[in-house]
């Protein structure tokens, strides 16, 4: 047990993790384990390693690259080389609406803006309920395979933590671990124990953020992660 637990704390520290701010509830059950002690006995036995050590604490942490090096930015400029739709016009202006961050993967619909061109929504996007009562402006949009296998969108992620030291820096070894990159962050709202941030992160798709909300989850000083929907 004592060589396990050595073993671990090396293994972490190599991975960047700190081991004693990681929370091991969910990973001994994850590995299916009843007490950390028999975790370290395995791990001294050589049954667990490292790597998997490190996936059970934070999900998706040594995840293989899915970015490549040829992935081009989904902006307005460019929306037509990533959407298709039978009624989408070429000259049309492209709108990726920031209040719902519409991700390869998701379902999404255009909202036909007169004078703007068309706004992309996620399906399930708060706001569309402005435009409820005129179906007319609705057209029916999806993703081409140049956004699925080439792009790099952005996603928003609305994190709410403990106000301590050190979960900015945590938060960001994860995203970057988990293949996303930080664009920005804006403090939503703060407290003396408790603090909100939205965060914006380039990733591949919705299967790539969701891997990263995942293992954001697991730092110990979150409290709740989410996508924002409007």
């Amino acid at each position: 047990m004592s060589l396990g637990k050595r073993v671990a704390r090396h293994a972490l520290h190599r991975l960047g993790l700190n081991a004693d701010s990681l929370n091991y509830e969910a990973a001994l059950e994850r590995l299916k384990f009843s007490s950390i002690e028999d975790l370290y006995i395995s791990m001294g036995k050589g049954a667990i390693t490292g790597t998997t050590l490190a996936e059970a604490l934070v999900p998706g942490y040594v995840r293989k690259s899915a970015l490549g090096q040829a992935r081009i930015a989904i902006d307005d400029e460019h929306g037509h080389d990533f959407l298709r739709g039978d009624k989408l016009e070429p000259s049309a202006a492209i709108h990726f609406m920031p209040c719902c961050s519409p991700l390869p993967g998701e379902r999404i619909v255009g909202i036909l803006t007169e004078g703007e061109g068309i706004q992309v929504h996620t399906i399930d996007c708060d706001r569309l309920v402005d435009h409820e009562a005129d179906e007319d402006t609705w057209i029916d949009l999806g993703w081409n395979d140049e956004a699925r296998q080439h792009g790099l969108a952005i996603g928003r992620l609305l994190l709410s933590c403990e106000n301590a030291k050190g979960v900015l820096a945590d938060v960001g070894r994860v995203i970057a671990n988990s293949d996303g990159n930080i664009v920005k962050i804006i403090t939503e709202s703060r407290g003396e124990d408790f603090i909100d941030f939205i965060v914006d992160i380039e990733v591949a798709d919705s299967t790539h953020i969701n891997v990263i909300a995942a293992s954001l989850r697991s730092l110990p000083a979150i409290v709740d992660v989410s996508r924002l929907r409007g």
